[in-house]
């Protein structure tokens, strides 16, 4: 205690404790308002990445369908099927199980369905005859024109994916058509593997529709679609009322742990058929970003306590009086300036490179399990064109042609490309690139992409194809090959597998374009994209005749695929690296370690994120997607701590230029003459000493009702005293001054009883003052201030009593006659009228008789207090006698006194009164005529309404003079 006894005054160490404790709490609500935000960016970001995933699934699900129904359509027994007048559901019940060996397809359904819309055969069971044209709008569009279709719809059974391939006979006839139909669980189970449980709820229109539930589960008379739902979530789903709540895009339940996700399901037609919600554990999400940046506010909030209270601490250093000691404080100012921004500056860079490495950590995952997802689907695709289209016995014998001799090779090639090629373009247009057969000795034996280049040996060139070939494993991977590069999957080919006469035949590979993921980052994450590889690895690998493919990047060491390049331009899917990156060298450096790393352009205006993709067997960098978004994130980020120093700069500033401001007023204080303040001080009054325009002295008295130390202190807060006069038309105030008229020169032309003023303490209590004016010397005033609160408020106490009816607290008669020239006055400046409603309650008599006098007083103040409830504050309700009220209105028109009139009149015959009773009122209107007595008013606005009262009550009339 010594330390601030010696060094600080009590005032400063009260005011330090007050602007601490007011940082303190500044600071706690910017940090609960951060985190808010910063939460709720979060669950965006994480609702984005899960519906990504998901349209993402939902197409990879589409398009392997779509290839099972085409494979299925080939089927000699489907077309015995639509011929047989009792077809059997064997055939397909029997390609289901087939294709239920695939994970993915567990619960895969079969159904034919002929030229009108009657499904004839199932594979799931024997129930047929159904017309599913009448309830599926995606199936009469099929029938109005068969081609393949692919979409997601709502039948008897359940919320499904459904492919329909159209039948023809061999005369060319249009018989009907096949369809497959998969559903959600896989998608769920694929999402559940990321974190994500699933809820999918089926819209309440479909409930008398789906007659046979596959899923046998309803949430009210929502159909849950996914089989293997879980029952915490529907449970969950209960709990929070989610049925019941609109939510855009997420659901923070915090209570429960939990973030709700919602995705809406559409048709064909853009219907809605199912919201798919997704419930994500708290505890399985990063808030690293979040802790950074509240980090942040903390040590802002710790910095800004740190300075104020080396402030006030030199405040309360001793002061000297001499000019030397004054430049020598200023010095220490500037210097304690300098090493707060010096400090500043560190910690809010150390901070920002913190949250940036944050940032881009978090955001190289995201897009790196973005790329796997896309990559998983195109593996899932692969594998369903090996099941469905490879692994046939009649492509494996003619593979073992092919590998027993050399002269049938010509004919299996053949062959295996009529057996192939109307399925292979089909699949091309699901961005299939190649479909390429190799013997057991790595020759090539079939590209269908180039059919008339075959008999290379790849030995050396495809170490993907030798690595399947030696090892007769599957794998998959980036790799360059002779004509084109690709994501490959490449399978081994065996016939008689699993038994001991098994034998390696060669190997299929299935590759897809680098196009294919480019495409889907950007329809599925609105990101564009490049693709660059390795020069060295294009004139390794690829045909002389090929290597035009490739053109010249901006990276020395790395070409585009012009095709691809091209495709992307015309898709407006290109990044345009063009001179946007600021060290190629390095870059190329950090490529060939083969993680994802991102960089900021040149201008600091785009994300660059890169993905090496490596050879599978190598393990060495071959080539690079390079993925470009808008960098506004960063750009916040820097332009959000550039700003919070800049801030912290300014209050550093003014803090200290604050505090050496002080420090000379008081050193000019002291030199001020201590006989005259004494005296002001002696004074209990307020006194203030006013040159005219600006307030030279105060005295203790003044400082005490403003809770000010100094009057320098009062100046930063207003310019004169007069700004806190309160407005009240009871008093002297600066709406009473002409304009261009100094308010000292116009006081002086006072009457002593005019000359009261009203002010709030620093308490916020309202006192009233008497105040005195005096010139003491040239354009010098001397101004006292009486406090005459305690009397003003007893007149007052006794005016109130004198001009309000004791019964409903309404203004009496005497108040209306009293005032009623001062709104004249008031109404006529503002161009309005006054507007004169007055209204009694019907049949008040009987009221009276009937319950008593009790129940009609109460009546009458319940009157009151719904009259001033509905009201407007300006209004004026006057008790006029008995059950007659008053209202006074400021208006244009009489049309507009008539519209209050009539709400009043609704509002009271809409309220309930006590005892259950309803009463009515009529109403007489009238504009106020100030040529005229009240009394005449009210003698025309009662014959208004004795009008209404021979219209038969509870009306308005109106009447003007």
């Amino acid at each position: 205690m010594s330390f601030f006894r010696n060094r600080l005054k009590i005032g400063s160490v009260g005011l330090l404790i007050v602007l601490m404790t007011l940082v303190l709490a500044i600071g706690y609500q910017l940090l609960v308002e951060k985190e808010r935000q910063l939460l709720d960016k979060t669950f965006q970001q994480i609702q984005k990445q899960a519906e990504h995933q998901l349209l993402s699934l939902i197409d990879e699900k589409q398009s392997s369908s779509k290839s099972i129904a085409i494979s299925l359509a080939h089927n000699s027994k489907i077309i015995d099927l639509f011929a047989s007048s009792n077809p059997s559901n064997y055939v397909l019940k029997n390609m289901a199980n087939q294709l239920s060996q695939v994970d993915e397809y567990k619960n895969i359904w079969v159904q034919l369905i002929d030229q009108n819309g009657v499904a004839i055969a199932r594979s799931w069971t024997e129930s047929v005859g159904q017309n599913l044209s009448k309830i599926r709008p995606d199936l009469q569009s099929f029938l109005e024109q068969p081609r393949v279709l692919t979409g997601i719809s709502i039948g008897n059974y359940d919320l499904s994916f459904k492919a329909m391939v159209p039948i023809y006979n061999h005369r060319g006839e249009f018989l009907g058509l096949l369809e497959v139909i998969t559903h959600f669980n896989s998608i769920v189970e694929r999402l559940r593997k990321e974190g994500f449980d699933s809820l999918i709820l089926a819209q309440e229109s479909y409930f008398s529709q789906i007659k046979h539930p596959f899923t046998n589960t309803f949430v009210g008379k929502r159909y849950v679609a996914n089989l293997n739902a879980n029952q915490e979530d529907i449970e969950l789903f209960n709990e929070l009322n989610l049925n019941s709540v609109e939510f855009e895009s997420y659901f923070y339940a915090q209570d429960q742990n939990r973030v709700v996700f919602s995705i809406p399901i559409m048709g064909k037609n853009n219907e809605k058929l199912a919201d798919y919600f997704i419930f994500k554990p708290i505890t399985d999400i990063d808030f690293s970003l979040i802790r950074v940046q509240t980090n942040n506010i903390k040590l802002a909030v710790a910095l800004t306590l740190v300075v104020l209270f080396i402030l006030f601490y030199a405040l309360g250093l001793k002061r000297q009086p001499n000019l030397k000691h004054q430049k020598s404080k200023f010095k220490v100012f500037i210097a304690l300036f300098i090493v707060l921004m010096l400090i500043s500056a560190a910690a809010f860079y150390a901070s920002y490179l913190k949250e940036r490495e944050a940032y881009l950590e978090m955001h190289n995952q995201s897009i790196n399990k973005s790329y796997e997802i896309i990559k998983d689907k195109y593996q899932s695709v692969a594998l369903t064109t090996l099941q469905l289209l490879i692994n046939k016995q009649s492509v494996i014998d003619l593979m073992e042609q092919a590998y027993n001799g050399e002269q049938s090779k010509a004919f299996v090639r053949q062959e295996l490309q009529n057996l192939l090629n109307e399925d292979y373009e089909v699949l091309r247009g699901g961005n299939l690139r190649q479909l390429h057969f190799h013997l057991r000795n790595n020759e090539s034996l079939l590209r269908m992409h180039r059919p008339a280049k075959f008999g290379d040996n790849l030995t050396g060139i495809r170490k993907t194809v030798e690595y399947v070939n030696r090892t007769y494993q599957a794998i998959h991977g980036f790799e360059e090959g002779r004509i084109f590069n690709g994501y490959r999957y490449i399978f081994p080919i065996t016939q008689h597998a699993g038994t001991p006469s098994e034998q390696h035949l060669g190997s299929v590979e299935v590759s897809f374009s680098p196009y294919a993921i480019a495409q889907d980052f950007a329809k599925t994450f609105g990101i564009n994209s490049e693709f660059i590889i390795k020069k060295s690895v294009v004139e390794e690998k690829v045909f002389e005749s090929e290597r035009d493919n490739y053109i010249q990047c901006l990276f020395p060491n790395y070409a585009f695929d012009r095709e691809m390049q091209a495709k992307l331009k015309s898709g407006a899917h290109c990044a345009n690296i063009d001179n946007q990156f600021v060290d190629i060298g390095k870059l190329e450096n950090q490529i060939d370690k083969g993680k994802v790393f991102s960089v900021e352009s040149f201008d600091g205006q785009k994300l660059f994120t890169l993905i090496p993709l490596s050879n599978p067997v190598t393990d060495k960098v071959v080539a690079t997607y390079i993925l470009v978004d808008q960098n506004d994130a960063l750009q916040n980020i820097k332009s959000h701590y550039l700003l919070m120093y800049l801030i912290g700069l300014v209050i550093i500033a003014l803090t200290l230029a604050f505090v050496f401001k002080e420090w000379m007023n008081a050193q000019n204080a002291r030199q001020m003459s201590q006989k005259t303040q004494q005296i002001l001080d002696s004074q209990k009054s307020i006194v203030v000493i006013n040159d005219g325009e600006d307030i030279i002295n105060v005295n203790q008295a003044f400082l005490d009702f403003f809770e000010v130390e100094s009057l320098d202190q009062f100046k930063q807060m207003s310019h004169c005293i007069c700004d806190h006069f309160r407005r009240n038309d009871r008093f002297f105030h600066l709406g009473k001054v002409p304009e261009g008229t100094s308010w000292l020169e116009f006081a002086m032309t006072l009457k002593h009883s005019e000359r009261m003023v009203q002010m709030a303490n620093h308490k916020g209590e309202d006192c009233i003052f008497n105040f005195s004016l005096s010139r003491f010397s040239e354009g010098r005033f001397i101004i006292g201030f009486n406090d005459i609160t305690d009397t003003m408020l007893e007149h007052f106490e006794l005016e109130n009593r004198a001009t309000t009816d004791y019964l409903t607290g309404a203004r009496n008669r005497s108040y209306l006659n009293h005032v009623l020239p001062v709104l004249r006055d008031i109404t006529k400046q503002a161009n309005k009228s006054l507007g004169l409603i007055l209204f009694d309650i019907d049949y008040f008599k009987s009221f009276n008789d009937s319950y008593g006098h009790n129940l009609g007083d109460d009546i009458l103040k319940e009157i009151v207090v719904l009259v001033k409830r509905t009201i407007r504050d300006e209004d004026l309700l006057i008790r006029w006698g008995g059950e007659e009220f008053i209202l006074v209105v400021k208006i244009h028109d009489i049309q507009s006194a008539e519209r209050i009139a009539e709400n009043l009149r609704q509002v009271i015959a809409a309220h309930e009164f006590s005892e259950g009773l309803k009463v009515t009122c009529s109403f007489g209107v009238t504009l106020d005529n100030d040529a005229f007595e009240i009394e005449d008013m009210i003698q025309i606005a009662d014959q208004a309404l004795y009008k209404s009262k021979d219209n038969g009550r509870n009306c308005v009339s109106v009447k003007i003079n």
